[in-house]
């Protein structure tokens, strides 16, 4: 099987994910063992499996997540000594 490697966007306009997010769409997602999932794609674990589907969902309905604004550095006094 086909390592995916990270940060590679899912193609999702091809017929076969349109399909197969189809069928997801009208599935009970907790009954899914992420865990095999991970195993079978040799992805880390189960939580990142679920992520990834995470995102690729958010890409099949078209939702972008926004951007955080960059944080703000916190001046800490007592690093200057």
């Amino acid at each position: 099987m086909q390592n995916t490697k990270r940060g590679k966007a899912v193609p999702t306009d091809t017929p076969a994910s349109k399909f197969l997010y189809a069928i997801l769409k009208q599935l009970d997602l907790r009954s899914v063992d992420w865990n095999l999932v991970a195993t079978d794609l040799e992805i880390s674990n189960g939580h990142a499996a679920r992520m990834r589907y995470s995102r690729f969902r958010q890409q099949m309905e078209g939702n972008v997540p926004s951007t955080r604004a960059p944080r703000a550095k916190k001046d800490n006094p007592k690093s200057n000594k």
